[in-house]
């Protein structure tokens, strides 16, 4: 898709099945840099230590460079954070240089907390814990529309979505199980302030 395969000097479509004989060129790209350029963005610290920091992301701030989105994100606003710091980084668990220190993510327009591991041993121990499912996350949502139940649960699966890599989606025959809880907290006309677990 990118052009950095030719097959016997033509591109082929990713289709291609290959035959005894053919000739492949590969074109690997450089290596992206791992540098981080620093971005001054307001979010605000509730804890900090040696392991891990946990911040209150604000509404539309990206977490991690993305495509279309290299800068003006969280990952920026840290090594803006860290920049002039002796004892100041993150790990660097992973194979993506552009995710330093990030576990988990909460979408653009999301406001919440969020755990950054500061070191690679704390990465690996909460990576686990999100694996396992040992870490609850509880978040307050408004929904519009049709009265909906007082509380219920959804279980569903998700996965790459089957026609967009880069997108993930509950449209798919396999994947991880999603399960989500909710109880209706309030009501207003045609709106309702849900707990979401």
């Amino acid at each position: 898709r990118d052009g950095a395969v030719l097959v016997n000097d033509r591109a082929p479509k990713p289709s291609t099945k290959l035959r005894q004989g053919d000739r492949l060129a590969v074109f690997l790209p450089a290596p992206p840099s791992s540098d981080i350029p620093a971005e001054h963005h307001d979010f605000e610290i509730l804890h900090e230590d040696e392991y891990i920091i946990v911040l209150n992301k604000p509404a539309g701030l990206l977490v991690h460079p993305a495509k279309g989105h290299q800068s003006g994100t969280l990952v920026n606003a840290l090594a803006w954070h860290f920049q002039h710091r002796s004892n100041g980084e993150l790990s660097k668990v992973g194979q993506d240089h552009a995710r330093p220190g990030i576990v988990h993510r909460l979408d653009m327009d999301t406001t919440g907390l969020l755990v950054v591991a500061r070191n690679d041993n704390a990465h690996r121990v909460l990576q686990g814990q999100f694996t396992e499912r040992t870490i609850e996350r509880s978040y307050l949502t408004v929904v519009f529309g049709p009265k909906i139940d007082d509380e219920g649960t959804i279980r569903t699966l998700y996965g790459r979505h089957p026609r967009d890599r880069k997108r993930m989606s509950s449209k798919v025959e396999t994947g991880k199980e999603a399960i989500t809880q909710w109880k209706v907290l309030a009501r207003c006309m045609s709106m309702a302030l849900l707990r979401v677990k």
